[in-house]
């Protein structure tokens, strides 16, 4: 149907759809009210095997909402009379936006271990995208019903909601990637117009000087953990109660005991893990993330078993020729 098309809905039916829209929209807001507080050990298995498609679900309303935004872009300009409506995409985007908030309601009340602050944002985020696509598509259906007016309300909607889908999906990377995730590797330019301080820069564990002065948790052990750890052992998420980015946090471990005991690695919880085979559900990283090269494997190793040192050098420890090696020590 046509912004143009005099054969608009009755009245009756925009008055129903406003109406079940408004029920709709109270009812998620309300949702984590009526709820309360996540029980500590989540929700049943099968609510959590639900939940899980959250982040299958969530890029389809994304994808439709840039979709809509460029149908409304491009009608201003249009020169034909009859311009389309993007009233059904919008539909689509409400629906999905509605679905994939209860399932991301599912896996936040399944999930416990993420950071509680950044999660019940990007939660109640999720719910006021929801919200404001099912607005905007009540809308659209008055505004192609009455012949293109209020089409400006339906336009400021749309920008409303592409800003909370912004700032949503910002912390859902958060989540899931750690954060800083989108601006870890922004140019300089960039950071300073958004504010960020200057990005830091690591010696790599690679190609270490000869003389050993680099200090081996900060030079070596730091930047492995970095690329292969951090982004589900952090300060907004902690799988399984543990967090890896700080070094008293790193050895204290989680729920399963010790994550670090200084001399052995073979007690070492962490490295327990790293070493199970790959099938197991025990294994970490878990399945769909990059493990762990041999050679990092053996250097976190060396590192605990030689004493676990926050501080030592790499001249204050015996390296093999095996250790020599992964670190580019000729």
């Amino acid at each position: 149907m046509s912004e143009s098309d005099p054969q608009g809905p009755s009245l009756k039916g925009q008055v129903l759809l406003g109406v079940a829209g408004l029920m709709l929209i109270a009812s998620l807001a309300a949702l984590p009210f009526l709820a309360g507080q996540p029980p500590e050990t989540g929700l049943p298995g099968l609510l959590k095997f639900i939940g899980r498609f959250h982040p299958v679900v969530l890029h389809l309303p994304i994808g439709m909402m840039v979709w809509v935004l460029l149908l409304e872009a491009g009608n201003p300009c249009s020169k034909k009379p009859a311009r389309s409506s993007s009233r059904m995409a919008m539909l689509f985007t409400a629906t999905t936006a509605v679905i994939a908030s209860l399932l991301g309601f599912i896996l936040y009340y399944s999930t416990p271990d993420y950071d509680k602050e950044l999660a019940g944002r990007h939660l109640n985020g999720g719910i006021l995208f929801a919200c404001g696509t099912v607005a905007a598509f009540v809308v659209k259906f008055r505004v192609d019903a009455s012949g293109g007016r209020g089409a400006a309300l339906y336009r400021l909607l749309l920008l409303g909601c592409a800003g909370i889908m912004g700032i949503t999906s910002h912390d859902g990377a958060s989540l899931t990637h750690g954060k800083g995730y989108l601006s870890n590797h922004a140019p300089e330019p960039l950071r300073k117009m958004l504010g960020l301080p200057a990005k830091k820069v690591r010696e790599p564990a690679a190609g270490a000087d000869s003389d050993g002065k680099q200090v081996v948790y900060t030079d070596v052990i730091v930047p492995i953990l970095e690329r292969k750890c951090y982004s589900c052992h952090n300060a907004e998420k902690q799988k399984g109660k543990y967090r890896m980015d700080e070094y008293e946090l790193l050895l204290a471990g989680g729920k399963e005991g010790d994550g670090i005991v200084p001399g052995k690695s073979a007690e070492s919880n962490a490295l327990v893990r790293i070493e199970l085979p790959e099938d197991d559900d025990e294994h970490m990283p878990p399945e769909g993330k990059k493990d762990l090269e041999d050679h990092e494997v053996m250097l976190i190793k060396w590192w605990i078993d030689g004493g676990a040192s926050k501080d030592a050098r790499l001249s204050d420890q015996p390296m093999t020729d095996a250790v020599r090696s992964a670190l580019a020590i000729p």
